[in-house]
């Protein structure tokens, strides 16, 4: 392990017991080293940090869920926009080859619906992000990829629709259902220690305007904002839907009702690298249309001197 890395997560160590609890800090500490080394105690540190930092927001954000308890089902009007959401906060001529074409599948195979790019420059017009959320953002207190979730919800909430990560490959039309229910998201069978259960994704979540989820969702972001100065997970965003899910019945009930879909949602990044072969492509988009690949993964064009499906996927042949 790089000497930078380990006084990172040093700093990290010290910020996190000033902002939060000392076994959180602990707990993120211990997990860390312990996956790097394959021991088997990461699977306990990790289900125990998780539950450890639910704890923390339920008590230290109580009002707020009481307060939501109060409103019950406030605001399912029916109204679910056929708009999809996507965002590249520097703008579409800023975006690399990958987003490009997943962007173009978007678009492709919008069903009708008004595909929105969001921006710097126009997220004002959609959005209201309250001041003290941007001026944290201005200071680098709270990052654009935690901002973006804000973001996504903050929209849900006001207008309906469905948010779409740029990242995420269509190979069919969205389907109509999606702007008829309450709630949708991808739901996948448990597994990993990831908060969600796999009963939803954040990069793909949408639904009615004023669905009670995405107003739980702003309150909490809003209010974890004032109160706070440090960004206690990465995935804060599935935290917090796991606290809606467990306290408020009416969340609980809209997540339940999510049919499981995509299955093989991750199959095709798997691919990227592998000789394009017209059978596998078939199998992994049978039953799912929507495809959730990797900026941060290297991707070839050839392997063996042969096309690969990230070279189909450029060529626009994947969708």
């Amino acid at each position: 392990m790089k000497i930078l890395k380990i006084i990172e997560l040093c700093r990290n160590f010290r910020k996190d017991c000033k902002s939060f609890r000392l076994v959180i800090a602990m707990l993120s500490f211990s997990a860390f080293f312990a996956q790097r080394i394959k021991c088997k105690l990461s699977d306990f540190l990790l289900r125990e940090r998780n539950k450890r930092i639910l704890n923390y927001l339920k008590h230290k954000y109580s009002d707020v869920i009481n307060n939501m308890k109060d409103i019950v089902d406030n605001g399912i009007d029916g109204t679910n926009n056929r708009i999809i959401w996507v965002c590249w906060w520097q703008g579409k001529d800023n975006m690399d080859a990958l987003t490009k074409s997943c962007l173009d599948s978007i678009v492709k195979h919008s069903n009708g619906a008004k595909v929105i790019m969001i921006t710097k420059d126009n997220y004002s017009e959609y959005a209201n992000i309250p001041n003290h959320i941007i001026s944290k953002l201005n200071h680098g207190i709270i990052s654009f990829t935690h901002f973006s979730d804000i973001l996504r919800m903050n929209l849900l909430y006001l207008h309906g629709g469905f948010w779409l990560d740029v990242t995420v490959l269509l190979t069919a039309d969205v389907p109509n259902e999606l702007f008829s229910t309450p709630l949708f998201s991808r739901k996948g069978e448990k597994y990993g220690f990831y908060v969600s259960d796999c009963k939803w994704a954040g990069f793909m979540i949408g639904g009615q305007k004023g669905c009670i989820l995405f107003q739980f969702m702003c309150e909490m972001f809003n209010e974890y904002w004032k109160r706070e100065n440090r960004l206690i997970d990465y995935y804060l965003i599935d935290y917090l839907i796991k606290l809606g899910y467990m306290e408020l019945h009416s969340i609980h009930s809209l997540i339940d009702a999510i049919p499981y879909n995509n299955p093989q949602l991750h199959s095709l990044e798997k691919l990227m690298n592998v000789p394009y072969n017209e059978s596998e492509f078939h199998r992994i988009t049978t039953d799912t249309s929507f495809h959730k690949l990797s900026r941060k993964a290297e991707h070839h064009k050839t392997t063996d001197g042969m096309p690969t499906f990230y070279a189909y996927l450029l060529d626009g042949k994947l969708s």
